[in-house]
Formats: C-alpha cells, structure tokens, sequence
C-alpha cells in the first residue's frame, strides 16, 4: 500500500519531518558556499556498456581513452542505468526518477506536462546558464518540450549543424557534436554576464546503423563496423577532453561521463536479463578536486547523479527526488527496467520480476542461471519491496503533481 511504500522510501533516504508538500521532499546545507561556482559538462554515452570497455576486462580495446581516463578519475564500477533506452537515460540521470517498465518517461501522456526538480532546475535557479546538445532533431522523443520547460535555456539540435557534415539518420557524428559544443561553451565562458555552465552532450555514434560522417580524419581497420564505431567514439572523446585541457574554464569544470544505456549481449549470460544491457560506467573527471585515481564500489543508478553532483558544488538546495549522494550515502540495491522485466542488484544477488509475474533470484557472481528464491526467500522480498515503494513512491510524485 501507499502508506507503507512512502515509510519504507523514507527509511531508505535517511528523511525524517520535512516540512514539505513532498512526503520526499528535504534540504540540504553544506555550510559556507564556494567561492567560485564550477562549471558541469554531463557527456551521454550512447550504449557504452561496461562490457564494451576495457574497464570489464574486454580485450578487443575498443574505448582506449575512456579506459585511461577513468583510470585517472572517480570511476564508479558498480553503476547501472535505470532504463535500456536513451530517453530513460536522459530523464533518470537529468531528473533522478526511476523508470517504469514499457513506459516513455518524457512522451506518456502525463509526464510531459509535469514539472521536474532535478540537475538542470536545480542549477539554472542558482544561476547557471543550461545547454543540451543532441545530434538529431529535438523534437525526437520530446526534448524540446520536455526539456525546455525542466530547466534548459537551450537545446542544440541538427538545425545549428550544415547540411554538409550529416552522417546518417541519427544526424552528425560525434565529433561535429563536440566541435560545435566547445565553440558554444567559449562563448558561454566569454560572455559579458559571466556565469557558470551546465551542459549535457548526447552522444550518437555508437546507434545503428554504426555508419562514420564521410570526412572524417578517423581511421581503423576493424572489420566490424560496430566495433569501428566504438572506436571512432573514443577517437571523438580524446579530441574533445584535448581541445577542453587547453581552454581557461577547464580546471573550474566538473566533467560526468556515463553511458545511456549499455547493449544487450545476451548470449554471455545464462539468465534472461543481460546485466550488459544496464552495467554502465560512470566517471567523474576533476583534476582539480580529484587529482588522485579513486574507484567506488557502492552500487549506483542513474538517479544518484543529480544529489551527487550537487553535493559536489556545496550549494544548498531541496532535493524531491529518489536518488543517493554517493559520496555521503549507500543505496542498498541498484535497480533497473528492462522493459517487460525489472531487475534490482546487490553485490551478488540479482532479483528479477517479469510482467509474466513470473519471479527469480540467481546468483550473478557465480554466473549461474539458476533460481535460489527458495534458498533466499527474506533476500527476494527485500529486494522487491525496495523496487516496488521506489516506484509506486515515484508514481505518486508524479500523479500528485509533487515533483516539482
């Protein structure tokens, strides 16, 4: 029931009397503010799953830079997305929600008209100019409305590119999307109003149909042309973190890496919910605050990006959503949708509800397929009891007109 999803949610978060219309809904001060605001550039991933880096032990080296850069950052190896589809991706590490299983979290018929708290609203009420930058239309999966009306100032799309350096469908390739958002963060870091800048960059190169922009200097020999993808987007990222080492707002930002979602390699696991499809990396690029390697091994969602970063800045702020500072909390399962299934992880168990109703518990770490709930009955229940007053309180938020 409701009542008991919201105490259990509560309990989870540490929240005790609020004071607020949200049952979730809590502040946060972290004593005197910095003097100097910095700036966060969230870099999207499309379908960089753990099991494509070399970080998962991967030998084809398909993602060199991103392997050194995690290994010179806070690399956080026990993360997941919260959804297997790029605007799951976009909604729960923007607005810190969990998804629903088969459900299009910004274009639903209820959502889209609902207003969010989340990273984006939270920055730009603190003054920060907001940009996201995407390689396709906005108008695909709803970003324009969505987005704009949840704390965008602006959202780059295909029509700020010329026609001549299109790719494919999807729009031009990764490197006319990091080329044309440095130009734009220059001239944010350059402007006569001098403000901090937040901006999110929607990778695309690693979609089908894996095809290259026709000009571009990029080079491999690889006979698969997916494979040739990942590395043209690796290509793509050094350039872009080369070319940001050397501008004056580089040692003031705070660079987030993570992928939207991973990739389905069901044929290396012997259950039916591919932990590829959801294990992510997630990295945070900050020589200035962090200039010695660190590897987190807390479990972590897409959610968590939004308290994290924010506890990161040090600025007060009201936090109404589900998500853990990862820096200050544990969460006690990360959890995800896989559309017609639901998965919730701990650091070896993975607990899966069907929309069959069928349910299981297997052992992920023994690499079994086999079904333990009889064995771990108190284990399954916990689990499903935390997915399902995560979602139901989500749920509530959102019908209630709370999230806001």
């Amino acid at each position: 029931d409701l009542k008991t999803s919201l105490q259990q949610v509560r309990r989870s978060l540490k929240i005790g009397s609020t004071g607020y219309a949200s049952p979730i809904a809590r502040r946060h001060v972290f004593g005197a503010p910095p003097a100097q605001s910095p700036n966060v550039v969230l870099v999207l991933l499309e379908s960089m799953s753990w099991d494509r880096t070399g970080l998962s032990g991967n030998p084809a080296n398909l993602t060199p830079y991103l392997d050194s850069l995690a290994k010179s950052s806070v690399l956080f190896n026990n993360f997941y997305s919260n959804g297997i589809h790029t605007n799951a991706g976009i909604y729960s590490s923007l607005y810190s929600m969990p998804i629903r299983m088969m459900e299009h979290p910004m274009n639903n018929g209820r959502s889209e008209y609902t207003q969010f708290s989340g990273l984006p609203v939270s920055l730009q009420k603190m003054g920060y100019s907001t940009t996201f930058f995407c390689t396709h239309p906005k108008t695909f999966d709803n970003l324009d409305i969505f987005l704009e009306k949840n704390g965008f100032d602006y959202v780059s799309d295909l029509s700020d590119y010329p026609k001549e350096v299109i790719a494919n469908s999807w729009g031009v390739g990764d490197e006319s999307l990091y080329g044309l958002a440095l130009q734009r963060l220059d001239s944010l870091d350059s402007a006569p109003v001098q403000k901090p800048f937040f901006a999110t960059l929607l990778s695309i190169s690693t979609h089908p149909p894996f095809t290259l922009p026709p000009f571009t200097a990029f080079t491999s020999d690889h006979p698969d042309p997916v494979a040739k993808t990942y590395q043209y987007a690796d290509w793509s990222l050094r350039h872009f973190m080369t070319e940001a080492a050397k501008k004056p707002w580089y040692d003031n930002t705070i660079f987030i890496f993570l992928g939207d979602h991973g990739v389905n390699l069901q044929e290396h696991y012997k259950y039916d919910v591919p932990l590829s499809y959801n294990h992510i990396p997630f990295i945070i690029h900050c020589p200035a605050r962090f200039p010695k390697a660190r590897v987190i091994e807390k479990m972590g969602n897409q959610t968590d990006i939004f308290p994290t970063v924010m506890g990161m800045l040090g600025r007060e702020y009201v936090q109404n959503t589900l998500g853990y500072d990862l820096f200050r909390e544990t969460r006690p399962y990360a959890m995800f949708s896989q559309d017609h299934k639901l998965g919730v992880i701990d650091n070896q168990f993975l607990y899966i509800a069907r929309k069959s109703g069928l349910e299981s518990l297997v052992d992920y770490r023994a690499g079994t397929g086999e079904d333990l709930s009889r064995l771990y009955p108190n284990r399954m229940e916990q689990m499903r009891n935390f997915a399902s007053s995560q979602l139901q309180t989500s749920q509530y938020l959102i019908e209630n007109k709370l999230t806001k």
